[in-house]
């Protein structure tokens, strides 16, 4: 006569299956996140990849004149024209002399003007393609230390732009136009990109070729 489970054998078949059902869904999550983390390091590769083509050939959307054409990586306002933070007000382009850009589809702008990089690139994972996924260091949101690590930490990518003032590395706008109209040129001749690794919540950064 065959007699069924005790109380006893059933709790620790229970809490068997219980610690293995854990199990799977740890192991899960961390099999998901490391995808996740494999996608921000190659939209990052993509961008870096697209950034030295920028200073290599320069902005698509500067005036064909040679005397408004910046060379270096694109700086805080360069970004921020690209990405639409500036962009666009009531009556169209601010500087229309330097940006011949139209004012949709300002994503499209940031694309278009590195060479290789796609709106999939710009896009961090579990960030709609519809909302900004990357910012510049200043810019709208990520100026101070604690919003850029509470973007990284919403998964956002970083974008720092840095010049050579003579003495030391310093945060590069890319140019500034004084009281009287007059272009002054600050190329910025190195930059960082950063993301948070969801796996770890290890910083990743990635340096500029040219580091002057």
């Amino acid at each position: 006569m065959s007699r069924g489970f005790t109380v006893v054998e059933l709790l620790i078949t229970l809490i068997v299956m219980a610690i293995l059902l854990t199990l799977g869904v740890v192991n899960l999550r961390s099999t998901l996140a490391n995808g996740r983390d494999t996608e921000r390091q190659s939209d990052i590769e993509v961008i870096a990849r697209g950034l030295e083509q920028y200073y290599k050939n320069g902005n698509p959307f500067t005036a064909s004149s040679s005397s408004t054409r910046f060379d270096g990586y694109p700086g805080l306002i360069d970004f921020n024209y690209l990405t639409g933070t500036d962009y666009c007000e009531s009556g169209g382009p601010i500087l229309p002399a330097l940006f011949n850009n139209p004012c949709d589809a300002p994503q499209n702008a940031l694309v278009r003007a590195l060479p290789g990089v796609s709106i999939a690139s710009i896009t961090p994972p579990d960030i709609s393609s519809s909302t900004r996924g990357i910012y510049a260091k200043g810019q709208d949101g990520a100026i101070t230390q604690s919003e850029i690590n509470q973007k990284l930490q919403n998964g956002y990518y970083i974008y720092s732009p840095l010049r050579w003032n003579g003495a030391s590395k310093t945060d590069c706008d890319g140019y500034n136009l004084d009281v009287g109209g007059n272009i002054d040129d600050y190329p910025c001749t190195s930059y960082t990109l950063q993301y948070k690794q969801e796996a770890t919540g290890q910083i990743i950064e990635i340096k500029s070729k040219h580091q002057q």
